[in-house]
C-alpha cells in the first residue's frame, strides 16, 4: 500500500486520542464509511419525522440515532462543499447553487474528505450529483474519488439525463455516458456493485437526484415533471437506500441527511424552505448508524460541516494540513459526551443568520429577527427587542467570523 508507512505512524501517534473518540471494542478492521445525501428533501418528508412511511430511512432510524438540530446550507452548492470539506462553503466562494453554465468550482487546494481517506488507504467512490463544477480541475477524480458515476451539474431529466442547456450530464469518471436510465435506479445499481467489488476499508459518496426538480418518478419517462408524484420519487429513493444499506458489511457508518431544506415537499413546523436562511431552509433530516452508535433521537446543534471530522475520528485517520469548521461529533454517537460550545453561521447575499444555542438570529432584508428555538421553532416571535444584548453579541459574534474568513 502506497501509504502504509505513513498510516501506521499515524495511527501510533494518534491512537491515544483516537481511543476516546472509537467504540471501545471496536474491530481491528478500519471501519467502512457510507454518506447517502438526499436532494431538497423536506425536514418533514420522511416517516421518522412525522411524514408518510419510508420505510427503509425509518429502519436507518430506529437502528440508529436521529437528529432533530442538524442544519446543512440553503442550496445545493454550498451544501455539498460543506460535507467535501468540513469547512465554510464561504471560504470557497461557493455561495449559490452553480449554474450549468457556470466555470467556477471547489478549488483545488482544497482537502475533500475523499482525498484525505484515500491518501490513508480506503478506496473512495462518488455515485450520484456532484455539483461542484464541472471543469477537469473540479471534476470528482480530481479530487480524491477514485470512482464516479453520476451527474455533474444540479439539474438533470431523471431519465434522459439532460440538463436545462439540453446537454447528456451523465458519467462514468471523465467519459460521457448517452445513457437513458432513471437515475435513483442507476445510482442504486452503481452504488451496490461498488460495494459488492471493493475490498475494505472504502469511502463511498451515495448523492441521489431524488427529489430535485424535475420531480419524476420512475414510470415518468415523457419528459415532463410530475409534481403529483412527488411522493413515489421519494419511494423510489427509500427502496434504493434499503439496498445499499443492506449490501454494507456490518463494520460500516451510514450517514444520511438532505443536501438543505425542502422546496417541494413537507417542512413539518419549520419558517419557509430551500433558499431561505430560516430554519426551512437548512435545518434538514440527518440519521447516522454504524458500530455501537446509540439508538434514539438526540437534539445536539450539528451541522454538514461536521461529517468530515467525525469520519476522521471514526477511522483514526488524521486530519489534514487545513482548519476544519467542523467539529467532531462521535461522542454524541457513543453516548459518551458532547461536542464543544460552537455557533453556526450562514450567508446569503445581504442576508445572514446565526446560531449561539437556543438563539437564532436572522438579519433578513435588513430586519433584525431573534428567535428563541427552544420554543419558538418555526421562528414566529421575534424577541430582538427584548434582548438587545443577545442580538449585539450576535452581531459581533458574526463579524468576527466574517473576518475571520
Amino acid at each position: 500500500m502506497k501509504h502504509a508507512a505513513i498510516l501506521l505512524a499515524a495511527i501510533a501517534v494518534s491512537i491515544g486520542a483516537a481511543a476516546t473518540l472509537r467504540p471501545a471494542g471496536a474491530a481491528e478492521k478500519r471501519p467502512n464509511i457510507i454518506v447517502i445525501v438526499a436532494d431538497d428533501l423536506g425536514y418533514g418528508d420522511l416517516g421518522s419525522y412525522g411524514g408518510p412511511a419510508t420505510p427503509n430511512l425509518d429502519a436507518l432510524a430506529t437502528a440508529g440515532m436521529r437528529f432533530t438540530d442538524f442544519h446543512s446550507a440553503s442550496y445545493c452548492t454550498p451544501a455539498r462543499a460543506d460535507i467535501q470539506t468540513g469547512r465554510y462553503h464561504q471560504r470557497m466562494g461557493l455561495n449559490w447553487a452553480l449554474a450549468a453554465n457556470s466555470t467556477i468550482g471547489l478549488p483545488q487546494s482544497e482537502i475533500t474528505i475523499a482525498t484525505q481517506l484515500g491518501n490513508y488507504g480506503y478506496a473512495t467512490a462518488m455515485v450520484g450529483k456532484w455539483h461542484l463544477g464541472k471543469q477537469s480541475k473540479f471534476h470528482p477524480n480530481s479530487h480524491g474519488y477514485q470512482y464516479f458515476y453520476g451527474m455533474l451539474e444540479g439539474q438533470a431529466d431523471y431519465f434522459t439525463h439532460r440538463n436545462v442547456l439540453g446537454m447528456v450530464d451523465w458519467w462514468r469518471n471523465r467519459t460521457n455516458i448517452p445513457a437513458v436510465e432513471y437515475s435513483t435506479t442507476a445510482i442504486t445499481r452503481e452504488a451496490t456493485a461498488f460495494l459488492a467489488r471493493t475490498k475494505q476499508p472504502f469511502f463511498l459518496a451515495a448523492t441521489y437526484q431524488s427529489v430535485h426538480v424535475p420531480i419524476q418518478g420512475p414510470g415518468d419517462n415523457d419528459g415532463r415533471a410530475h409534481p403529483d408524484h412527488y411522493r413515489q420519487t421519494i419511494a423510489a429513493m427509500d427502496a434504493g437506500i434499503g439496498k445499499i444499506v443492506a449490501a454494507a458489511p456490518a463494520n460500516t457508518y451510514v450517514f444520511f441527511l438532505s443536501d438543505n431544506g425542502g422546496d417541494a415537499g413537507r417542512n413539518g413546523p419549520l419558517r419557509k424552505g430551500k433558499g431561505s436562511l430560516y430554519e426551512g431552509g437548512q435545518r434538514v433530516p440527518a440519521l447516522v448508524k454504524g458500530p455501537r452508535v446509540a439508538h434514539g433521537v438526540r437534539a445536539t446543534t450539528l451541522a454538514a460541516i461536521d461529517i468530515y471530522p467525525t469520519i476522521l475520528a471514526l477511522t483514526g485517520t488524521p486530519a489534514p494540513a487545513v482548519h476544519l469548521d467542523g467539529k467532531n461529533f462521535s461522542p454524541v454517537l457513543f453516548g459518551t459526551g458532547d461536542i464543544s460550545y460552537r455557533r453556526l453561521f450562514w450567508t446569503q447575499e445581504k442576508d445572514w443568520a446565526v446560531r449561539d444555542g437556543k438563539w437564532k438570529l436572522d438579519v433578513v432584508g435588513g430586519v433584525t429577527e431573534l428567535y428563541d428555538l427552544s420554543v419558538d421553532i418555526g421562528e414566529a416571535r421575534n424577541v430582538a427587542a427584548a434582548n438587545p444584548n443577545t442580538v449585539n453579541n450576535m452581531k459581533n459574534a458574526f463579524n468576527a467570523w466574517k473576518a475571520g474568513l
